[in-house]
């Protein structure tokens, strides 16, 4: 790591020397679903598999040169984690995605592992910050906190829940940092909805940040109920009325004070006002703010600009 010499010593900090930043990676790291589960003469070829599929799904996704552009990649049992150019983050979200859980199903469909066979289904992490660039020592190579987050994020809770509430067709659950989605989702640069994210917290061992769920492909319970489990949903309804109750309004009365709580397909309250008072403070998860008619049957992004508050 490059030092700066001669720099002036200020009269606070822990009297370290400052270094340069590392340069900004788009980090990728994917497992295998209940990887324990299979047999253990069928892991090694599990973990031979995990390159080829993610090869097939780059060029599936019209990304085979972005492959071969790793700037580092490790594997280790049935995890995988890469960097690349910060420039290409939205492209590992979109199509590449897609091109997962389309290659996965193919797989499944064609070359299953396992007696009985098994279908694989992976869980996706998405992160963008500063790691170590290769210095021809691969133990060090792509290290930093961004390196250490990809992987707790890989390992919550929110994005575990998602392949086991669904049917094995559902073949990939994505987890995205937040930095990542404010960067690629929220600026437009995937080219995706916002909304087909779904913002939740996320708590492994001593690491706590905000994130987003993506599933390419949604079966079962994700169908009804939305990407978030059942509990978080339910947080997210009772924050909501009690941001209406501490403004005074009654969520469901009808009228020009009538207050919208919106709980959408993914299960996230959009917004949170009233329907027709240009003048009410809206809250949500991001996105557009919407207008109705009290009974959600009439949605439209407003036209006005309002106060908002993130939620």
């Amino acid at each position: 790591m490059t030092t700066l010499s001669g720099a002036p010593h200020g009269d606070g900090g822990c009297g370290d020397q400052p270094r340069r930043l590392p340069p900004y990676q788009a980090l990728f790291a994917v497992d295998i679903r209940d990887y324990s589960g299979h047999q253990g003469r069928d892991h090694a070829e599990l973990t031979r598999r995990i390159p080829r599929i993610l090869n097939a799904a780059f060029r599936r996704a019209g990304l085979g040169e972005l492959w071969s552009e790793e700037i580092w990649q490790r594997m280790i049992g049935d995890s995988y984690v890469a960097g690349f150019r910060s420039s290409v983050l939205p492209l590992l979200l979109n199509p590449l995605l897609g091109a997962l859980q389309a290659q996965l199903r193919h797989e499944n469909r064609t070359d299953v592992i396992g007696d009985p066979p098994r279908p694989l289904r992976m869980r996706v992490s998405v992160h963008v910050g500063p790691v170590t660039e290769p210095t021809g020592d691969r133990d060090t190579d792509g290290s930093g906190a961004a390196r250490v987050e990809v992987h707790r994020l890989l390992d919550a809770d929110a994005v575990k829940s998602l392949l086991s509430r669904a049917e094995n067709d559902t073949c990939v659950a994505a987890i995205v940092s937040e930095r990542a989605y404010c960067d690629a989702v929220e600026s437009g640069y995937t080219g995706e909805r916002p909304s087909s994210y779904a913002r939740t917290k996320v708590k492994v061992k001593n690491y706590e940040a905000t994130a987003y769920l993506r599933v390419p492909h949604s079966t079962g319970e994700l169908v009804a109920r939305g990407l978030l489990p059942p509990e978080a949903a339910e947080d997210s309804e009772r924050s909501a009325q009690q941001l209406s109750g501490a403004a005074g309004l009654p969520i469901g009365s009808v009228g020009r004070d009538a207050v919208q709580a919106g709980t959408y397909k993914d299960n996230r309250v959009v917004g949170v006002g009233t329907a027709r008072d240009i003048d009410n403070v809206f809250t949500g998860t991001h996105g557009p703010v919407y207008i109705g008619d009290g009974n959600g049957t009439d949605r439209r992004p407003s036209r006005r600009r309002r106060p908002r508050r993130d939620g």
